[in-house]
């Protein structure tokens, strides 16, 4: 209106040019199909990107991402074709490109270009239709996102991940353990290497563009995860976990990670190697465990760019703010610089239903660090499954948080410095941490205090509980705390000694079921009612294996 260009990056594809007809049921035009067709053509075989980056060839999809990633900017700060090669072959960035799924438009995720950022879609036992995730899909896209991760476990996997690829314009992710776990009717002792290995070649086959692979979590790391709060909260690597300790034997993910490399390599499918071993509470970030998974990956990264795969790497989970930088640092380190890819992190741990502002704090903080691509959570983290509008919330505030990294205000105080904090975990800040992010919709105050819970049912430490302002509401002494929401129910009940008021009490004085059902996610979640020594599946509250519906966790 008042004659000024601005110039977006834009993920939908043909979905809004002037005059295009939306046909999900015939899906996308192949943008990528004629390309393909003219290397077979002349090659007489398909490569990888990587592949091609390695002798000097600059692909269409190169000199398309390039385009796409200067666009606005001066030309002296263009991305150049050749800079886009260069970064593939020095493994700091990937260009997903399954030869399978030919309509998604080029695009790259590494720490020289835009940060990127991904939106879990999927249904599971409990619901949601094939043309519910179609839609979801079509929304996270239409608000940004670079790329879509189907986690269906619910019915119709197969069919649901083939409408979707073929109405999705960006790439399209996939965690296989989830669909190999259905195919043995849920018994993990019952998954192999051969029920894995065809799951990899039916999507692989379907144009799937990179898989989460949780090949790095090994036997040797399953006693300190033990000793965390919250155990595993990774799905993929819970399933992992029981899997070798009922078999007695190693991950056949890591023992047949050479294999895994060949068939990827046939389709052009990254890895996104995964963190089975993330943090599930800010007790358990940087511990002996999720180091020790790290240092794997970057060895198996190392593996997957000798058969010219390429590959990004996975991370938390719920750090607190000052050990952030720590993961980014090591990450680098270990891993030659693959792009991260991260969860978050969510600084917090009781901000069941905001969660989308727990992540992007972290988020902000990660991308000005390096990380080439955040995932975006919703309000239904850790609670339930996102809708349509659940997609479009998570989604949008992500961005927001990345483009607001410049304007990251921290007013700190580190009481008595990293290392004591590290050993003492449960002693938290006396005086405010504050953090302003400047122009974005997460303009959050947080204040955290000290509250000490000395044990809960079994003797063991709680994570210590955050009291904050602004959507949780603290009046006084925390007993006359205003029980506002989810997290203000899981301070109230800590300061009480855990369980022992759970009850008709609770639910008359609840402030409504999202408030309730937080409440009850978060007991699951610090292991409230979980024998010793349990590894729990904190993403869903239920312990790893079976579920036992008289237990808390269960619930």
């Amino acid at each position: 209106q008042n004659g000024t260009k601005v110039i977006l990056y834009d993920t939908t594809g043909v979905y809004t040019d002037n005059g295009y007809k939306i046909d999900t049921g015939k899906g996308l035009p192949k943008v990528r199909e004629a390309w393909i067709k003219d290397r077979l053509e002349k090659d007489g075989e398909l490569h990888t990107q990587l592949w091609y980056a390695k002798q000097g060839i600059i692909t269409p999809e190169m000199e398309y991402v390039a385009i796409r990633e200067s666009q606005g900017c001066p030309e002296k700060d263009a991305i150049t074709p050749e800079m886009v090669r260069d970064e593939i072959v020095a493994g700091r960035a990937i260009l997903p490109s399954n030869y399978r799924h030919p309509e998604a438009e080029p695009m790259i995720i590494g720490n020289k270009f835009l940060v990127k950022i991904n939106a879990n879609i999927g249904n599971s036992a409990l619901g949601s239709s094939i043309d519910e995730e179609v839609e979801k899909a079509l929304w996270a896209v239409k608000w940004g996102a670079d790329t879509v991760m189907d986690l269906s476990t619910g019915k119709d996997i197969h069919q649901t991940r083939e409408a979707i690829l073929r109405n999705t314009p960006v790439p399209l992710g996939t965690v296989p353990m989830y669909q190999a776990l259905e195919k043995v009717k849920g018994k993990i002792e019952d998954l192999n290497w051969d029920v894995y290995k065809q799951t990899l070649i039916e999507q692989a086959e379907q144009g799937v563009d990179y898989f989460t692979i949780h090949a790095g979590i090994l036997r040797e790391h399953i006693p300190a995860a033990l000793k965390r709060v919250t155990g595993i909260v990774s799905r993929g690597g819970s399933i992992m976990a029981k899997w070798m300790s009922h078999n007695n034997q190693e991950n056949f993910l890591y023992t047949h990670f050479e294999e895994i490399c060949e068939l990827l390599k046939k389709y052009d499918i990254a890895f996104s190697l995964g963190d089975g071993l993330r943090p599930g509470s800010i007790a358990d970030a940087n511990d002996e465990a999720q180091f020790g998974e790290l240092k794997v990956l970057g060895e198996l990264a190392r593996i997957s760019r000798k058969h010219d795969v390429q590959v990004i790497i996975e991370g938390p989970g719920h750090v607190p703010m000052h050990l952030i930088r720590e993961n980014m640092e090591k990450q680098i380190e270990w891993c030659d610089e693959a792009p991260f890819y991260t969860l978050g992190p969510l600084v917090s741990d009781i901000g069941a239903g905001y969660d989308h502002i727990t992540s992007a704090i972290g988020a902000a903080m990660i991308g000005w660090m390096g990380t080439a691509m955040l995932c975006y959570v919703t309000t239904k983290e850790h609670l339930a499954l996102p809708n349509k509008d659940d997609v479009r919330e998570g989604v949008v505030h992500i961005p927001d948080a990345v483009q607001q990294v410049d304007d990251l205000l921290i007013a700190e105080r580190t009481y008595g410095g990293g290392t004591q904090m590290r050993a003492q975990p449960f002693d938290f800040f006396d005086e405010p941490i504050v953090i302003h992010l400047l122009g974005a919709q997460i303009d959050a105050m947080v204040q955290i205090r000290a509250v000490q819970v000395e044990s809960d049912l079994h003797g063991r430490n709680h994570v210590p509980v955050a009291r904050q302002t602004g959507r949780i509401r603290f009046a006084g002494k925390l007993d006359d705390l205003q029980r506002t929401d989810g997290a203000a129910w899981i301070a109230w009940v800590h300061a009480r000694g855990g369980l022992g008021v759970f009850g008709p009490q609770l639910v008359e004085q609840s402030t409504g079921t999202l408030g309730f059902l937080a409440f009850l996610k978060t007991c699951a979640h610090v292991g409230i009612g979980a024998g010793e020594g349990d590894v729990i599946d904190g993403r869903s509250g239920v312990q790893a294996g079976a579920a036992d519906e008289n237990r808390p966790d269960a619930t």
